[in-house]
């Protein structure tokens, strides 16, 4: 206990004659004070930016609004022959039997084409081969249905994971048949779609286009019926004869390029004489339904025939 108590003297006697100056002081002083502004400094700066911070995103959540963090996205299916249409003006309208097309397109224009919804269009797929509704006529005689292709197997509102060795649709309901249409194999079918019978023609969709050995004849069986040809943005060719014609050059030298998809700027609407029509988008020299097809000269030619 002695040594305990004579510790203050030790301590005195070691550090005998240490003294802080004046300047070690206000050094120590200082360097103290600079460490509590910076902590006071970021306390602050925390207190300003969180509020900030959530006003940020609270805007942009505002003003660029996403899908609900609890929504899953679907799987991705492209509508393969819709492409995208480049805007134009809203020139006069020439009627073609049932069909109105005008002179040029808006943006995402799907022609007589049913409408994307859902993140598809409606669509019966006949084992590989694969049809979408169209909108106008918006229904057919129940007469025009011939042969039965036999009934749709699956309902599906997710048709790109269907199997493709089945009768499948997104419209159709499960159990219902699926027809052929006036004969005109491979190019239309019909069923019933909320209690009336509709029209489908043959696209592609999800990759798959043709089959085999098909040729565009093969999917656009219509030679023969062809009434009159309108390309939205260059004209019309009304002569049966001529549009006929036309369609014999597109079809004898249509070269095949793709089972994908086009940005197109006009539409090809061919009036049958049934008063049904069938139609394919172009982009420059190519023409796209079921497959994606360049053809240079059967653009030439139309355009000489309007001219």
């Amino acid at each position: 206990m002695k040594q305990l108590d004579q510790l203050p003297e030790i301590a005195n006697r070691s550090l005998g004659g240490l003294h802080a100056s004046p300047e070690m002081r206000y050094a120590i002083q200082m360097k103290a004070a600079r460490q509590q502004k910076r902590k006071t400094q970021a306390m602050v700066f925390t207190k300003i930016a969180a509020p900030v911070l959530c006003a940020a995103v609270l805007l942009a959540l505002f003003f660029f609004p996403s899908a609900p963090l609890n929504t899953v996205a679907p799987p991705s299916i492209t509508s393969l022959p819709l492409g995208q249409l480049q805007a134009g003006d809203t020139n006069g309208a020439t009627l073609l039997g049932e069909v109105s097309v005008s002179n040029s397109r808006a943006a995402g224009d799907s022609g007589i084409w049913s409408s994307v919804t859902s993140g598809t269009f409606p669509l019966i797929g006949v084992k590989g081969r694969y049809y979408r509704m169209l909108s106008s006529p918006s229904a057919v005689s129940a007469s025009s249905a011939l042969q039965s292709l036999g009934i749709v197997e699956e309902y599906t509102t997710e048709p790109s994971l269907s199997d493709t060795g089945i009768i499948s649709s997104n419209c159709v309901s499960a159990g219902d048949e699926v027809y052929t249409f006036n004969g005109y194999n491979n190019t239309f079918v019909c069923a019933k779609v909320n209690g009336e019978y509709r029209l489908f023609q043959r696209v592609s969709f999800n990759g798959h286009a043709t089959l085999g050995k098909e040729t565009l004849i093969d999917t656009l069986s219509i030679s023969g019926h062809i009434q009159s040809m309108s390309i939205s943005g260059i004209g019309t060719v009304s002569d049966s004869s001529a549009a006929e014609n036309l369609f014999r050059i597109l079809t004898d030298n249509a070269t095949y390029e793709s089972s994908g998809s086009i940005r197109s700027s006009s539409i090809l609407t061919i009036t049958l004489s049934d008063g049904i029509s069938a139609q394919m988008l172009i982009s420059e020299d190519r023409l796209a339904a079921c497959g994606v097809w360049s053809c240079p000269e059967f653009i030439s030619a139309f355009s000489a025939a309007v001219n």
